[in-house]
């Protein structure tokens, strides 16, 4: 995956778990919880992670292929971090694409990352989730046509970004 490289320079320990194991996981013994491939959330977890959140940990969301949205937009909607709009683009069509934009490099995310900014090798996205960012969100990466790749929300609680695209190979060379 992509955080592969991190994992094997020990930036970090990644502990992975499948939904069915989330009711029984104690959320205080992490700092940051990467949610990758979600796509309905069950009320129960979607409230613990509110709370993580307000306890000023970090959330990471990475949609799913196939989102609920009214679920799913209730959820980001309660974390001020935006709404998911509609599905651009089709993942069956790797001949169209969007590319990355602009880029927020003074962001915090990319401190220490790079000591001299260098081009992104080209990332192709076909297929992403358009995204209608909270009055209060910072868009970080945006695609070249304008729209968000990775938000920001507020930062009154812990940090939350949402990318708005799968980390799949169908919707990202990314992965």
């Amino acid at each position: 995956t992509i955080l592969q490289a991190a994992v094997e320079r020990d930036l970090f320990i990644y502990d992975k778990k499948i939904l069915p194991d989330w009711p029984a996981i104690n959320l205080d013994d992490y700092q940051a919880v990467i949610l990758e491939g979600f796509n309905n959330l069950p009320e129960g977890l979607a409230n613990r992670l509110k709370q993580f959140k307000r306890n000023q940990k970090g959330l990471i969301l990475i949609p799913g292929d196939n989102l609920s949205l009214q679920n799913v937009n209730d959820f980001l909607n309660d974390l001020e971090v935006g709404r998911i709009i509609s599905q651009q683009g089709d993942p069956a069509d790797q001949e169209k694409y969007v590319s990355l934009g602009t880029i927020n490099w003074t962001h915090s995310i990319f401190e220490g990352l790079f000591t001299e900014r260098k081009e992104l090798n080209p990332i192709h996205v076909y297929s992403y989730y358009q995204v209608q960012p909270h009055s209060s969100s910072e868009v970080i990466i945006k695609f070249q046509n304008g729209q968000p790749f990775l938000l920001q929300a507020s930062k009154k609680d812990g940090p939350l970004f949402l990318l708005s695209s799968p980390l799949q190979p169908q919707w990202t060379n990314l992965v």
